[in-house]
C-alpha cells in the first residue's frame, strides 16, 4: 500500500472549479489495484448554501464522477457561495501549509 499525504490539487481533481471548497488529505494506492487511486478529501462547510440543491449535491453530500483516478465534479458550483474567493484563500493556505 502507498499513501501520499497532502497531494496536490491537481493530482485529486479534473479541474480547479472546486479549489478552496475541497482540500485533498490523502491519496492510497493499494497493492492489489496498482492503476486505481483512492482519494481521501475534506472541506470545511464554510461555502455551502444550506437554500440550494440538486440531485448531486447538498448540505449532505456531493457526488463525484471519476476520470483517469480523478474526481471530476457532478454537482452545481452554484451550491458553494463565494466559490471565487474560495479558491484566493485556498492558495494563502497553501502557501503558509508548505511554510509551516
Amino acid at each position: 500500500m502507498k499513501i501520499d499525504l497532502y497531494p496536490n490539487f491537481d493530482k485529486v481533481f479534473t479541474d480547479e472549479i472546486l479549489k478552496g471548497i475541497f482540500y485533498p488529505l490523502c491519496s492510497l494506492t493499494l497493492d492489489n489495484y496498482p492503476h486505481k487511486v483512492f482519494h481521501f478529501i475534506s472541506s470545511n462547510g464554510l461555502w455551502i448554501d444550506e437554500n440550494y440543491e440538486t440531485k448531486f449535491n447538498t448540505f449532505d453530500y456531493t457526488l463525484f464522477d471519476i476520470v483517469e483516478n480523478k474526481y471530476k465534479f457532478k454537482g452545481d458550483i452554484k451550491l458553494y457561495k463565494g466559490s471565487e474567493k474560495a479558491k484566493n484563500i485556498f492558495d494563502k493556505l497553501q502557501k503558509d501549509f508548505e511554510i509551516n
